[in-house]
């Protein structure tokens, strides 16, 4: 005679109570840990390769060289475009220094790393007590070296080089402060909000050999920091909700007798899915991004949700108990895997 185990009907359900439960404690989790990073500021973007004019430097660059203060105004972006990496703006460069150092002709070389200067006006000159100021009207387009790794939670320091590879640190040093560096500041219609500003002089390299060291040639530079944070969620929202609610909703398919697999198999598919929008919306780089880690994890939630399915279907050793506690450990791993992506 069968046992009362045996003479459950097949296949076993979970009330839709227990299941909203859990959903309930894993969404808490879940959102305490993205409103953690929220309030972080994280960056990985590459700094350009300048060095400080340290006092031994310039002593063997000959200790003469003259001093030329840079300033940047950045007036506005006609373009702002972190996803692809693509800026261009309006603005001022200007330069103060002694009368007699350096020729006019000379001084408008000055060139931005990783940019073009699409426009430069010819030079406003004025005299100020005893020191020449220049201005220049341009218009520059860029690109940083950024990194879309925290990707939709991502932050980004956005550097612009500003470098005269014509003159030697010998003959002309730069010197910036953070008051010589304007910006707008405010980008939020482009999703995007500044919060912080570096300003840091030095010299960057320019070498024909790396086997020959009289055939490198250091020129000063200025380099200009920028801090951008997101603006906004609707990115992260765009992109975690639909994993969130495919996820969540898979467990339901546990909760019915009739077509439980279907559900679980449509799930997997809606997924899958969704995993070309996610691509539209996301930096076309080589790496992994949190974006990409997300899919994953969630992903390996529902395939786990669809094999418990399989299980419970065709399985007579599964009890009631049983299901209860893989439903509970698969929101348990898909929480620990989120909050080690954040902690690692």
């Amino acid at each position: 005679m069968p046992t009362k185990s045996t003479q459950e009907t097949r296949p076993l359900v979970v009330s839709p109570l227990y299941q909203t439960i859990l959903i309930i404690i894993s969404f808490t989790c879940l959102s305490l840990a993205f409103y953690k990073q929220f309030n972080i500021f994280h960056f990985l973007d590459a700094r350009p390769n300048i060095r400080t004019v340290t006092p031994q430097i310039y002593a063997e660059s000959g200790g003469f060289a003259s001093v030329i203060r840079v300033g940047l105004e950045i007036g506005d972006f006609e373009v702002f475009n972190m996803t692809e990496n693509k800026f261009t703006f309006n603005g001022i460069v200007w330069f103060q220094f002694t009368p007699g150092i350096i020729s006019l002709d000379t001084l408008e070389q000055f060139r931005f790393s990783r940019g073009e200067v699409l426009k430069r006006s010819e030079p406003d000159i004025q005299l100020i007590d005893d020191k020449i100021l220049v201005r220049y009207l341009v218009k520059v387009q860029f690109t940083a070296p950024l990194d879309h790794s925290f990707f939709p939670l991502d932050d980004h320091r956005v550097y612009l080089m500003l470098a005269h590879p014509f003159i030697a640190i010998g003959e002309i040093i730069f010197d910036a402060s953070i008051s010589d560096f304007i910006t707008k500041k405010n980008v939020a219609d482009v999703g995007w909000n500044e919060v912080n500003q570096q300003v840091e002089p030095g010299f960057s390299q320019a070498k024909i050999s790396e086997n020959d060291p009289r055939t490198t040639r250091n020129y000063p530079a200025v380099l200009f920091a920028i801090d951008y944070e997101r603006y906004g969620i609707r990115h992260f929202l765009t992109i975690i909700l639909p994993l969130l609610l495919i996820f969540y909703i898979s467990f339901f398919s546990l909760c019915i007798k009739e077509s439980n697999i279907s559900l679980a198999i449509v799930a997997v598919t809606a997924l899958i899915s969704y995993r070309f929008v996610i691509d539209r919306m996301s930096p076309d780089v080589g790496y992994f991004m949190f974006s990409d880690y997300y899919f994953f994890i969630f992903l390996g939630g529902v395939l786990a949700v669809f094999l418990l399915n399989m299980i419970n279907e065709y399985s007579t050793l599964l009890t009631t108990l049983h299901l209860k506690i893989a439903i509970a450990c698969i929101h348990l791993v898909v929480v620990a895997f989120v909050a080690y992506l954040f902690l690692y």
